[in-house]
Protein backbone atom coordinates (compact mmCIF):
# COMPACT_ATOMS: atom_id res chain seq x y z
CA UNK A 1 0.00 0.00 0.00
CA UNK A 2 2.74 2.46 0.99
CA UNK A 3 4.81 1.67 -2.11
CA UNK A 4 1.76 2.15 -4.36
CA UNK A 5 0.83 5.51 -2.84
CA UNK A 6 4.40 6.77 -2.99
CA UNK A 7 4.39 5.96 -6.68
CA UNK A 8 1.01 7.67 -6.99
CA UNK A 9 2.43 10.82 -5.37
CA UNK A 10 5.38 10.77 -7.78
CA UNK A 11 3.16 10.17 -10.82
CA UNK A 12 0.81 12.98 -9.80
CA UNK A 13 3.71 15.42 -10.03
CA UNK A 14 4.41 14.22 -13.56
CA UNK A 15 0.97 13.95 -15.16
CA UNK A 16 0.17 17.66 -15.26
CA UNK A 17 1.32 17.50 -18.89
CA UNK A 18 -1.97 15.85 -19.86
CA UNK A 19 -3.47 19.31 -19.31
CA UNK A 20 -1.11 20.59 -22.00
CA UNK A 21 -1.95 18.05 -24.70
CA UNK A 22 -3.81 20.71 -26.72
CA UNK A 23 -0.89 23.17 -26.58
CA UNK A 24 1.07 23.14 -29.83
CA UNK A 25 4.36 24.26 -28.22
CA UNK A 26 4.72 21.30 -25.83
CA UNK A 27 7.47 18.81 -26.79
CA UNK A 28 6.20 15.45 -27.97
CA UNK A 29 8.07 13.52 -25.27
CA UNK A 30 6.22 15.51 -22.58
CA UNK A 31 2.89 14.59 -24.14
CA UNK A 32 3.85 10.92 -24.15
CA UNK A 33 4.91 11.10 -20.49
CA UNK A 34 1.61 12.79 -19.63
CA UNK A 35 -0.39 9.96 -21.18
CA UNK A 36 1.70 7.06 -19.88
CA UNK A 37 1.85 8.26 -16.29
CA UNK A 38 -1.79 9.34 -16.28
CA UNK A 39 -2.62 5.71 -17.00
CA UNK A 40 -0.09 4.46 -14.45
CA UNK A 41 -1.42 6.81 -11.78
CA UNK A 42 -4.79 5.08 -11.91
CA UNK A 43 -3.32 1.72 -10.90
CA UNK A 44 -2.70 2.53 -7.19
CA UNK A 45 -6.20 3.99 -6.91
CA UNK A 46 -8.04 1.19 -8.66
CA UNK A 47 -5.92 -1.88 -7.96
CA UNK A 48 -4.43 -1.21 -4.52
CA UNK A 49 -6.98 1.06 -2.85
CA UNK A 50 -10.25 -0.22 -4.34
CA UNK A 51 -9.30 -3.90 -4.44
CA UNK A 52 -7.73 -3.64 -0.99
CA UNK A 53 -10.87 -2.03 0.43
CA UNK A 54 -13.05 -4.78 -1.03
CA UNK A 55 -10.79 -7.45 0.48
CA UNK A 56 -10.90 -5.75 3.89
CA UNK A 57 -14.69 -5.89 4.08
CA UNK A 58 -15.11 -9.27 2.33
CA UNK A 59 -16.66 -11.64 4.88
CA UNK A 60 -15.75 -9.19 7.65
CA UNK A 61 -19.31 -8.83 8.95
CA UNK A 62 -18.71 -5.09 9.14
CA UNK A 63 -21.42 -3.12 10.90
CA UNK A 64 -22.47 -0.45 8.43
CA UNK A 65 -23.14 2.91 10.00
CA UNK A 66 -22.87 6.46 8.70
CA UNK A 67 -19.09 6.70 9.01
CA UNK A 68 -18.28 3.33 7.43
CA UNK A 69 -20.87 3.84 4.68
CA UNK A 70 -19.53 7.27 3.78
CA UNK A 71 -15.92 6.06 3.79
CA UNK A 72 -16.72 3.11 1.55
CA UNK A 73 -18.90 5.14 -0.83
CA UNK A 74 -16.14 7.75 -0.92
CA UNK A 75 -13.79 5.02 -2.13
CA UNK A 76 -16.24 4.35 -4.96
CA UNK A 77 -16.42 8.08 -5.80
CA UNK A 78 -12.62 8.33 -5.89
CA UNK A 79 -12.29 5.36 -8.26
CA UNK A 80 -15.25 6.41 -10.42
CA UNK A 81 -13.78 9.90 -10.81
CA UNK A 82 -10.45 8.46 -11.93
CA UNK A 83 -12.00 6.58 -14.87
CA UNK A 84 -13.09 9.60 -16.98
CA UNK A 85 -9.83 11.32 -15.97
CA UNK A 86 -7.80 8.49 -17.50
CA UNK A 87 -10.01 8.55 -20.59
CA UNK A 88 -9.36 12.28 -20.97
CA UNK A 89 -5.61 11.70 -20.61
CA UNK A 90 -5.62 9.74 -23.88
CA UNK A 91 -4.18 12.12 -26.48
CA UNK A 92 -6.72 11.51 -29.25
CA UNK A 93 -9.61 11.88 -26.79
CA UNK A 94 -8.05 14.88 -25.07
CA UNK A 95 -7.90 16.87 -28.30
CA UNK A 96 -11.69 16.63 -28.52
CA UNK A 97 -12.84 16.51 -24.89
CA UNK A 98 -10.40 18.51 -22.76
CA UNK A 99 -12.02 21.90 -23.25
CA UNK A 100 -15.48 20.50 -22.57
CA UNK A 101 -17.42 19.92 -19.35
CA UNK A 102 -16.10 16.35 -19.33
CA UNK A 103 -13.19 17.65 -17.25
CA UNK A 104 -15.22 19.22 -14.40
CA UNK A 105 -17.32 16.04 -14.60
CA UNK A 106 -14.42 13.85 -13.58
CA UNK A 107 -13.01 16.07 -10.87
CA UNK A 108 -16.41 16.81 -9.33
CA UNK A 109 -16.85 13.03 -9.09
CA UNK A 110 -13.68 12.31 -7.16
CA UNK A 111 -13.77 15.51 -5.12
CA UNK A 112 -17.48 15.62 -4.25
CA UNK A 113 -18.19 11.88 -4.04
CA UNK A 114 -14.66 11.04 -2.89
CA UNK A 115 -12.79 13.63 -0.83
CA UNK A 116 -15.78 15.54 0.59
CA UNK A 117 -17.61 12.30 1.40
CA UNK A 118 -14.51 11.13 3.30
CA UNK A 119 -14.54 14.36 5.30
CA UNK A 120 -18.21 13.92 6.21
CA UNK A 121 -17.53 10.30 7.14
CA UNK A 122 -14.67 11.31 9.44
CA UNK A 123 -16.87 14.00 11.03
CA UNK A 124 -19.46 11.39 11.98
CA UNK A 125 -16.79 8.95 13.12
CA UNK A 126 -15.38 11.63 15.44
CA UNK A 127 -18.79 12.32 16.95
CA UNK A 128 -19.52 8.62 17.34
CA UNK A 129 -16.25 7.84 19.14
CA UNK A 130 -15.93 11.03 21.19
CA UNK A 131 -19.61 11.65 21.89
CA UNK A 132 -22.90 9.81 22.13
CA UNK A 133 -24.27 10.58 18.69
CA UNK A 134 -26.23 7.69 17.20
CA UNK A 135 -27.21 7.17 13.60
CA UNK A 136 -30.82 7.91 12.75
CA UNK A 137 -33.08 7.41 9.77
CA UNK A 138 -32.37 11.03 8.82
CA UNK A 139 -28.68 10.18 8.37
CA UNK A 140 -29.48 7.27 6.06
CA UNK A 141 -31.82 9.50 4.09
CA UNK A 142 -29.16 12.22 3.78
CA UNK A 143 -26.54 9.72 2.57
CA UNK A 144 -28.91 8.43 -0.11
CA UNK A 145 -29.83 11.93 -1.22
CA UNK A 146 -26.20 13.08 -1.29
CA UNK A 147 -24.84 10.27 -3.45
CA UNK A 148 -27.88 9.96 -5.69
CA UNK A 149 -27.95 13.62 -6.61
CA UNK A 150 -24.19 14.09 -6.67
CA UNK A 151 -24.20 11.34 -9.28
CA UNK A 152 -26.68 13.54 -11.12
CA UNK A 153 -24.34 16.56 -10.92
CA UNK A 154 -21.34 14.58 -12.16
CA UNK A 155 -23.47 12.91 -14.83
CA UNK A 156 -24.76 16.26 -16.08
CA UNK A 157 -21.17 17.47 -16.51
CA UNK A 158 -20.07 14.28 -18.27
CA UNK A 159 -23.10 14.34 -20.56
CA UNK A 160 -22.43 17.99 -21.37
CA UNK A 161 -18.91 16.96 -22.31
CA UNK A 162 -20.32 14.23 -24.53
CA UNK A 163 -22.36 16.81 -26.47
CA UNK A 164 -19.27 19.09 -26.63
CA UNK A 165 -20.47 21.84 -24.28
CA UNK A 166 -17.23 23.77 -23.63
CA UNK A 167 -15.81 24.67 -20.24
CA UNK A 168 -15.04 28.17 -21.49
CA UNK A 169 -17.34 29.92 -23.91
CA UNK A 170 -18.34 33.32 -25.18
CA UNK A 171 -21.92 32.18 -25.80
CA UNK A 172 -24.04 29.48 -24.17
CA UNK A 173 -26.09 27.63 -26.78
CA UNK A 174 -29.71 26.60 -26.07
CA UNK A 175 -28.95 22.89 -26.61
CA UNK A 176 -26.56 22.95 -23.65
CA UNK A 177 -29.04 24.27 -21.08
CA UNK A 178 -30.75 20.91 -20.42
CA UNK A 179 -27.72 19.45 -18.68
CA UNK A 180 -27.25 22.74 -16.80
CA UNK A 181 -30.78 22.55 -15.42
CA UNK A 182 -30.38 18.92 -14.35
CA UNK A 183 -27.10 19.77 -12.59
CA UNK A 184 -28.64 22.79 -10.83
CA UNK A 185 -31.62 20.76 -9.61
CA UNK A 186 -29.35 17.99 -8.31
CA UNK A 187 -27.17 20.62 -6.63
CA UNK A 188 -30.11 21.82 -4.54
CA UNK A 189 -30.59 18.34 -3.05
CA UNK A 190 -26.85 17.95 -2.46
CA UNK A 191 -26.87 21.22 -0.52
CA UNK A 192 -29.82 19.99 1.58
CA UNK A 193 -27.98 16.75 2.40
CA UNK A 194 -24.80 18.68 3.27
CA UNK A 195 -26.76 20.96 5.59
CA UNK A 196 -28.16 17.90 7.37
CA UNK A 197 -24.63 16.46 7.74
CA UNK A 198 -23.34 19.75 9.13
CA UNK A 199 -26.18 20.30 11.60
CA UNK A 200 -25.89 16.73 12.87
CA UNK A 201 -22.13 17.18 13.30
CA UNK A 202 -22.41 20.36 15.37
CA UNK A 203 -25.19 18.85 17.46
CA UNK A 204 -22.78 16.01 18.19
CA UNK A 205 -20.09 18.51 19.18
CA UNK A 206 -22.48 20.01 21.72
CA UNK A 207 -22.88 16.53 23.21
CA UNK A 208 -19.09 16.13 23.36
CA UNK A 209 -18.82 19.54 25.08
CA UNK A 210 -21.44 18.64 27.69
CA UNK A 211 -19.66 15.38 28.47
CA UNK A 212 -16.35 17.23 28.85
CA UNK A 213 -17.93 19.74 31.26
CA UNK A 214 -19.40 16.92 33.33
CA UNK A 215 -16.05 15.11 33.45
CA UNK A 216 -14.24 18.28 34.53
CA UNK A 217 -16.86 18.97 37.22
CA UNK A 218 -16.52 15.45 38.64
CA UNK A 219 -12.75 15.73 38.64
CA UNK A 220 -12.88 19.09 40.43
CA UNK A 221 -15.29 17.78 43.08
Amino acid sequence: FLIAWNFSTLFTLMIYTHHLLMDFAVPKWMLIIGQIFSYANGLPVMVVTAYGALMIIFRSAVKWDFASSMMFLAMFGWVAGAVPAIIDATIVVNHVMHNTKWVPGHFHTYMGMGVVAMIFGFMYYFNKTEGTQKQTGLDKFAISIYFLFFTGIAGSFLYAGKISAPRRWAEHLPEWTGSDQVGALCGIFVIVASIIFTIRFFNGLKTVGKQTDITISKAAS
